[in-house]
């Protein structure tokens, strides 16, 4: 039996704030082991024929042992609709156009931003947008800024009908974490990735082992995801100052501090 791991939300150039082409980020996937990346693309930063290249972009660099799954985030609705590869419902949600929603990964991305009363509202499908998975970390976000376990919380009270899920929020290959999914045997095909993400099938992992959300979250668990929070601030800051007086930290000490997180 196959295990495939994917990275989820990433952003590539077609975003104003994203870093990297494609094939950048085919080749940096691929070296890591990964078979497929669902891209999230800032909706605004898109239009129509830009959409249109992005698609034909992701078909030419997508193979039989890696895929690129074309996708956008939708800021004001916190938002992740993967796998559109087609225009005309790129149109639709450009639009505010939800109709054909539920024929993608649908993700609910940074629930922290959202009231609670909104965060249940989206859970639930109240808005005719059914969410299939939330994220419980944002490693971009959760990993640099106090915030609370939203995700967290709002996955143990929807489990029946949500997944959690850990989103990268990659704009920059330095910035990679090991946060992951993995699914087991499925048939390594657009829709067979899709699919088994819509139901459900794949399991979160953190530096290749499982990461399993405690039933009853425990006080430990929180000290453990806020610890989690404040070292990636620490070594942000830190970063950010050594750029500052011109010192470079080769990449295989941030890829073994990152892990020893």
């Amino acid at each position: 039996m196959r295990n495939i791991l994917g990275a989820i939300h990433i952003h590539s150039n077609y975003s104003s704030d994203g870093k990297n082409s494609l094939i950048e980020l085919k080749r940096f996937f691929m070296d890591e082991n990964i078979h497929f990346i669902c891209l999230s693309d800032h909706i605004e930063d898109l239009e129509s024929a830009r959409y249109k290249r992005l698609i034909e972009e992701c078909r030419i660099h997508s193979d039989d042992k890696f895929i690129i799954f074309p996708g956008v985030e939708i800021e004001g609705k916190c938002l992740l609709i993967i796998g559109i590869d087609n225009l005309e419902d790129f149109e639709k949600f450009k639009n505010n156009d939800f109709t054909n929603q539920k024929k993608y990964f649908t993700v609910l991305a940074h629930p922290h931003k959202l009231s609670r009363r909104k965060l249940g509202e989206l859970t639930r499908g109240n808005n005719k947008i059914f969410p299939e998975a939330i994220e419980v970390l944002n490693i971009k976000y959760d990993g640099r800024h106090l915030s609370s376990p939203a995700g967290i919380r709002e996955f143990l009270r929807n489990k029946n009908r949500i997944k959690p899920i850990f989103g990268l929020d990659l704009h920059e290959i330095k910035d990679f974490v090991g946060m992951l999914v993995s699914i087991k045997d499925p048939e390594f095909s657009y829709k067979g990735i899709i699919s088994a993400l819509k139901n459900g099938n794949y399991q979160i992992v953190a530096e290749g082992k499982e990461f399993h959300i405690p039933e009853i979250v425990p006080l430990a668990f929180y000290i453990r995801l806020y610890f989690f929070h404040t070292v990636n601030l620490f070594l942000s800051l830190v970063n950010r100052f050594v750029k500052k007086i011109g010192i470079k930290i080769p990449e295989k000490i941030k890829r073994k501090l990152k892990k020893a997180i």
